[in-house]
This record gives structure tokens, C-alpha cells and sequence, in this order.
């Protein structure tokens, strides 16, 4: 391969492969890794799904580990 296309191949590898991370990132994004469960961004984009499908739909999350997300501590 003569140095041109390498120079031109180069950075579209990087971008395909960076491309590739970044969705298996955003696919696995809804699932805690260690128990496979979903994330809080999992059953929120599971709830919107559920009120979009169903306008009549009633959706309800519970935190239940106690943590505040909206203040600093």
C-alpha cells in the first residue's frame, strides 16, 4: 500500500472504530455492566417508550437507594 492511501485509510479506521466504541458505549449505557439490570437512563427510556406507545399510560419511578442526584451531597 503506497503511503497516499495509507494516509487517506488511516484516519477513516480511527473514525470507524471510534464510531464502534462510541455506539457499543451508548447501547450498554442502559444496563449496569456487573448485574445486567438497567440503568436509570435504561428505565427512562423505557418509560418515555411506554407513553409514547400509550397516551393514556401512568409511569412511575422509584429511587430506591436513597441517593439525591439533584444536590451536591
Amino acid at each position: 500500500m503506497d503511503t497516499q492511501a495509507l494516509a487517506l485509510a488511516l484516519p477513516l479506521i480511527g473514525w470507524a472504530s471510534h464510531t464502534a466504541l462510541l455506539t457499543h458505549r451508548l447501547a450498554t449505557a442502559h444496563r449496569d455492566p456487573l448485574t445486567g439490570l438497567r440503568t436509570r437512563a435504561g428505565w427512562t427510556v423505557l418509560a418515555e417508550r411506554v407513553i409514547r406507545r400509550h397516551r393514556d399510560a401512568v409511569v412511575l419511578l422509584l429511587d430506591l437507594d436513597h441517593v439525591d442526584r439533584t444536590t451536591d451531597g
